[in-house]
């Protein structure tokens, strides 16, 4: 009750509400041993706190939630909390440690032929590879990622990917007759899957 308590004050922009509740609650699985919803709990708090900006916190409890999950063989949860401190990582400008841990992600992802995470560390490491200036191996990235959206019927990942794509030959390899193909297909998938926000994005990049 807890938990979705503090889920219910997040999801209301008030992390710092749903830390101080998932805060007890984690202190009562704790109390009563349970692992698995400790980890669980310890990964709230760290999206909690990225959300609010605080990333060593972030890291803090995402590195507390990543060693139980491996203690517990949870590698459905190995696999996102690798993602997310590879995403925090690479907020923070720190390439090498974003890298390492979202390649860390995909292996887990594909151990567990699960696609949509695999398709999702791919698209993660298309946007660290660009973080890094290596432009080529991010386009690359996002192929692999837009191939296995298209394969799980992913819309939503699908039109994100493609429009990443047209940003990449827009603004580094200046092909903007390609460019404009990717967000056009962007559009059209965020459309249908309905992603007002998506469709929103791709409209304005169609005008740069």
């Amino acid at each position: 009750q807890l938990q979705q308590q503090g889920i219910v004050l997040y999801q209301s922009n008030r992390p710092a509400e749903a830390i101080q509740v998932w805060q007890q609650a984690l202190r009562a699985h704790r109390e009563s041993r349970n692992a698995e919803g400790e980890s669980r709990l310890l990964g709230n708090i760290g999206v909690a706190y990225r959300a609010m900006g605080d990333y060593a916190k972030a890291i803090d409890y995402y590195q507390q939630a990543l060693t139980i999950s491996q203690t517990l063989n949870n590698r459905h949860r190995v696999r996102r909390v690798l993602g997310n401190l590879c995403n925090v990582y690479a907020i923070i400008g720190q390439y090498r440690q974003a890298l390492e841990y979202q390649h860390s992600s995909l292996n887990a992802a594909r151990e567990l032929q699960d696609t949509d995470g695999e398709s999702i560390a791919l698209a993660n490491l298309g946007a660290a590879y660009a973080d890094q200036g290596d432009h080529d191996a991010a386009i690359g990235y996002y192929q692999e990622s837009l191939a296995l959206s298209k394969q799980v019927g992913d819309r939503t990942s699908e039109a994100s990917v493609l429009c990443n794509l047209g940003s990449a030959y827009n603004i580094w390899k200046k092909d903007h007759a390609l460019a404009v193909e990717y967000y056009q297909d962007c559009l059209a998938t965020a459309r249908a899957a309905g992603d007002r926000w998506m469709e929103a994005e791709a409209l304005s990049s169609i005008g740069f």
